[in-house]
C-alpha cells in the first residue's frame, strides 16, 4: 500500500517571519541522523536532550533518520519537548509527513510554544501553552488554528483558517511558518498568510518548546530553534535555502 504523506515544514520566526532559519546560528539543531533507536536522545548538534512523554512504550522513536511519532488504539497522544530550552520569541523550523492517522477522532500534528513545563510542551491538551495546530477530522475539513490552553476546548481557540475542504488534503503536502515575537502571532499555509492574531493578554512569558500528535502516525525529518535577536538578523539575510529538504527515505 502506498505511504500517504503530509510534509510540513512550520517555521516560528520574527516579526514577518518569512527568512528561513540557518542551523548556524541555531540554539538547537537535531536532523535525526543517528541509528535506529527506541529513545530519541541527544540533538545531532550536542545542544540539548529531549524529554519524551509516551502513553505506551515505543511510541517515539529513531528510524531511518527520522523521529517517529507511532499512533496506537488507545494512549495516543505522544509528545516530546526541548529539556533545557527555554525561549520567549525567535524560530523554529521543522519538517514532517503524516503516514497514517484514524479518521475516526481529531487527528491533530501540533507545534507547543511558549509551555510552562516540558510536560505542556509535549502536548495539545496543556494549559499555559500556545499551540498550532494541523487538524484533519470528521468535520470534513482541514484546519489550521491557533489557540492558548487546551486546544480540545474551543473557547480557548485564538484564531483559526481553513487549509482545505477535502479532509485527504490532511494527507498531502503543505508547509507552515509560524511567527511569535512578542504578542504577535501569524501562521503562513505555502506561503500564504492565513492567521495573524495580537494577543491583548500579552502573553509572551519565555517557555518550553515541543512536537505533540494524536491519532496520528508521522516522521519528522528536522528540528531547529533559533532565537532573538538573530531572527531579527536573519529577516534582513532574505531568500535563505531552507533547512532540512526532504530527504530520500529508505526503502519500507
Amino acid at each position: 500500500m502506498n505511504r500517504k504523506h503530509l510534509s510540513t515544514t512550520l517555521t516560528v520566526a520574527a516579526a514577518f517571519g518569512m527568512a528561513v532559519a540557518s542551523a548556524d546560528a541555531a540554539l538547537v539543531h537535531d536532523d535525526f541522523n543517528r541509528p535506529n533507536s527506541n529513545t530519541v536522545g541527544t540533538t545531532s548538534d550536542g545542544n540539548d536532550t529531549w524529554t519524551e512523554f509516551e502513553g505506551q512504550a515505543d511510541q517515539l522513536t529513531i528510524r531511518n533518520n527520522q523521529l517517529r511519532f507511532t499512533h496506537y488504539a488507545t494512549n495516543s497522544s505522544p509528545g516530546l519537548a526541548l529539556t533545557d530550552l527555554r525561549l520567549a520569541d525567535g524560530i523554529i523550523e521543522t519538517q514532517f509527513d503524516v503516514i497514517a492517522s484514524d479518521t475516526s477522532y481529531a487527528r491533530r500534528s501540533v507545534i507547543n510554544y511558549r509551555a510552562s513545563s516540558l510536560a505542556n510542551a509535549a502536548v495539545h491538551s496543556s494549559n499555559n501553552t500556545f499551540h498550532v495546530v494541523v487538524r484533519g477530522d470528521w468535520s470534513t475539513t482541514v484546519d489550521l488554528e491557533l489557540y492558548y490552553g487546551d486546544s480540545r476546548t474551543a473557547g480557548n481557540m485564538l484564531a483559526s483558517a481553513n487549509i482545505s475542504d477535502d479532509t485527504a488534503h490532511y494527507e498531502n503536502p503543505f508547509s507552515i511558518r509560524v511567527s511569535f515575537i512578542g504578542n504577535h502571532h501569524q501562521v503562513w499555509i505555502d506561503d500564504e498568510l492565513l492567521i495573524d492574531y495580537i494577543d491583548p493578554q500579552n502573553r509572551n512569558a519565555e517557555g518550553a518548546i515541543g512536537l505533540s500528535t494524536n491519532f496520528t502516525t508521522m516522521d519528522v525529518d528536522y528540528f531547529t530553534v533559533i532565537p532573538e535577536p538573530a531572527s531579527l538578523a536573519l529577516l534582513g539575510l532574505g531568500g535563505l535555502a531552507m533547512l532540512g529538504r526532504r530527504r530520500n527515505r529508505a526503502a519500507q
